[in-house]
């Protein structure tokens, strides 16, 4: 079930990336729900928040790394509770979607702009609720278990 979502994160990342670049010209904003929702076509050159800008080699080196020790680590990793598990595999979705962006085109092409933070993407989106999953699960592990 977690591959099938993961796999539906990825697919649903690339088409809608795919929509607003064939849809929007970098930098066009269009209202959505004004003034809380935009669609703003921006491509980032770096990771979360536009740090390591310019560092694409690097940032596929690392997102590669990490997809290896995911899959080496893969037994131990099934070990653990369901919440690392999802954790995981959200994280690896949203860490593949961007990673297919910086291999096609060297940026990770961003859109959903809510104006009070960052402009984001759907793998980036997988990403922070896979982290928070793995934080949640790391310190709520025992609490859960007994459950």
């Amino acid at each position: 079930m977690r591959l099938i979502v993961a796999l539906l994160i990825v697919i649903g990342d690339q088409l809608t990336k795919f929509w607003v670049h064939s849809h929007l010209e970098p930098g066009q904003s269009v209202p959505i729900l004004p003034p809380w929702l935009y669609l703003t076509y921006v491509q980032n050159p770096g990771a979360a928040f536009g740090l390591m800008a310019e560092r694409t080699p690097f940032l596929i080196l690392t997102t590669a790394a990490a997809a290896a020790v995911v899959v080496w680590k893969r037994k131990e990793i099934s070990a653990q509770g369901k919440v690392f598990r999802w954790g995981v595999a959200l994280t690896l979705a949203g860490a593949a979607g961007n990673f297919i962006d910086r291999i096609r085109i060297g940026r990770v092409l961003d859109f959903i702009d809510m104006r009070i933070w960052w402009i984001f993407n759907v793998a980036d989106m997988a990403i922070v609720t896979g982290v928070t999953l793995l934080i949640w699960s790391m310190l709520f592990a025992s609490r859960d278990e007994k459950r």
